[in-house]
């Protein structure tokens, strides 16, 4: 089967397994600590859809891409907060 290798695709990752991959990839999961916090007591169900005030800004001041209306936003020298 084409995609036998790719079973997470889709499913949502808890926080066990967030960590655990984390673990199993050399990483520190001390580093992800900001990210994990939001997934230590579960995620609210929602249908995934979230506009987002960058996107009304950049609707509003017809920014060419959505980058140039992030306030903090993330490069290849910049990716911690």
């Amino acid at each position: 089967m084409l995609w036998r290798n790719y079973w997470w695709i889709g499913k949502r990752a808890g926080f066990r397994e967030i960590k655990a991959r984390l673990i199993s990839q050399g990483e520190d999961p001390e580093n992800y600590n900001f990210y994990l916090d939001t997934r230590k007591y579960g995620s609210v169900p929602h249908g995934g859809f979230g506009m987002g005030v960058e996107r009304i800004i950049s609707w509003i001041c017809h920014l060419e891409t959505i980058k140039d209306a992030i306030a903090f936003p993330r490069t290849m020298l910049r990716v911690n907060p």
